[in-house]
């Protein structure tokens, strides 16, 4: 971006200064160079910068203020241009191809928790309005991840790489193909037996700070765990599964508020990086939900993690601003929603209410958070506004603009409510 400005610096200068030579020849060239120069002391004083000048006149259109099956259809037709094509990034210009992300180069890119993501607006449509092509577009996908026999093309190591098991166990569910069963065996032996765990035997979001445990792992790891060891009488993988959740709730939480920090160290009291994180709230509410799908009320754990996802919730819910969203980080005020922590949230509420873990009270908060949604959404179905990666736990992300993971939690949620009839009140 900084390039971009610098260019576009050099480009006006040269063209006044030219400008400026040329001046004598002609009235009309002197009155265009007074025009120009008054004209960029104006936006000196209007814009920060260049950059933000040229944005005035490439301002994308959001002509939607509803939840209607047209904006479904565009919401999803960006979502599956992004998953055919992973190298796409956002830029605050547009999109471009991003080298460090180029399908063909490396499987372990298209591997991430960000395509899992938008995958799992896929994954809503095919369980909620399944369509002929849902599940094609789903396995053509993890074609790129895992061979004819269910082979990884690129071994999975980290969490994040194994959040793809959903998707797995539903191809598993649909077609009962053996490569799709050996997959998810892969996934489910990296968890339990090869990724590194910390002192409490909960699994650490990466290797090199074997006691760090993030909000971000529950929904990569917890759900597909619980429902692997429920399809394939594994006790362990439920267990494991549920233990990383329980300890969050006794750990990971801050006291008073109930909002979830980005993560804790193990055997310290505290939590680590910031406290209500959005996006961080959001992938507690995807978690937990997930979990509570496939977890039997007659469980151990059930009533107290049910307990625990109801506590955040309502918490949660105190922090909405107005015009139906969430920030960035939930105290803060805001004129505009963080459509990442908004989608992701609000799409776990939704869940909570789908299978009865939370009361029909709820659907007035997803409406808002829908409309929100719906308001940020460009004529091309781009979700916007929502913050990028972040470098660590506690630090906001820069760059405002799209993402994968706000495109496919929104297509769910909206999948979801137009599924159940609700729309937009």
């Amino acid at each position: 971006m900084r390039s971009h400005n610098a260019i576009i610096v050099i480009l006006v200068l040269l063209g006044e200064v030219l400008l400026v030579v040329m001046a004598w020849r002609s009235p009309w060239i002197i009155a265009l160079t007074v025009f120009l120069q008054l004209f960029f002391f104006w936006a000196g004083t209007k814009s920060t910068s260049i950059a933000k000048l040229l944005r005035r006149f490439h301002e994308p259109s959001f002509p939607w203020n509803e939840l209607t099956p047209p904006y479904v259809a565009r919401v999803q037709a960006f979502a599956k241009t992004l998953l055919e094509d992973p190298s796409i990034e956002a830029t605050e210009f547009g999109f471009r191809g991003a080298s460090f992300r180029r399908a063909g180069a490396n499987s372990a890119a298209v591997n991430g928790w960000e395509n899992a993501c938008l995958l799992n607006g896929y994954r809503t449509a095919l369980r909620y309005a399944p369509q002929d092509n849902d599940i094609e577009i789903i396995e053509r996908f993890c074609g790129r991840i895992i061979d004819p026999k269910g082979r990884f093309k690129t071994d999975p190591k980290t969490v994040d790489q194994c959040m793809i098991g959903e998707a797995l166990l539903d191809l598993f569910e649909k077609t009962q193909k053996d490569a799709y069963r050996s997959s998810v065996a892969t996934l489910a032996e990296v968890l339990m037996k090869v990724h590194a765990r910390t002192s409490s035997g909960t699994l650490p979001y990466r290797k090199t700070s074997p006691q760090i445990v993030l909000v971000d792992a529950i929904p990569m790891v917890s759900p597909f765990l619980v429902r692997y060891g429920n399809m394939f009488q594994s006790s362990e993988a439920v267990e494991l599964g549920v233990h990383q959740c329980r300890e969050f709730l006794q750990c990971g939480l801050e006291y008073g508020t109930n909002l979830p920090y980005h993560g804790y160290y193990v055997g310290r009291p505290g939590g680590l990086g910031a406290v209500a994180w959005g996006r961080g709230c959001g992938w507690f509410a995807l978690g937990l939900s997930g979990v509570l799908t496939y977890l039997s009320p007659q469980t151990e754990h059930h009533q107290y993690l049910l307990e625990g996802f109801r506590k955040v919730v309502r918490s949660m819910c105190d922090y909405q601003l107005k015009g139906g969203g969430w920030a960035w980080c939930l105290p803060f005020t805001s004129p505009r929603a963080e459509t990442s922590a908004t989608a992701t949230i609000a799409c776990g509420i939704q869940r909570g209410i789908d299978i009865g873990a939370l009361d029909g009270s709820y659907a007035d908060t997803v409406q808002g958070a829908i409309r929100a949604l719906v308001a940020a959404t460009d004529a091309q179905g781009v979700v916007t506004g929502g913050h990028g990666v972040s470098l660590g736990a506690g630090t906001r992300p820069l760059n405002v603009w799209f993402s994968r993971w706000t495109q496919g939690c929104t297509m769910a949620l909206a999948t979801m409510l137009t599924h159940s009839g609700e729309g937009v009140r």
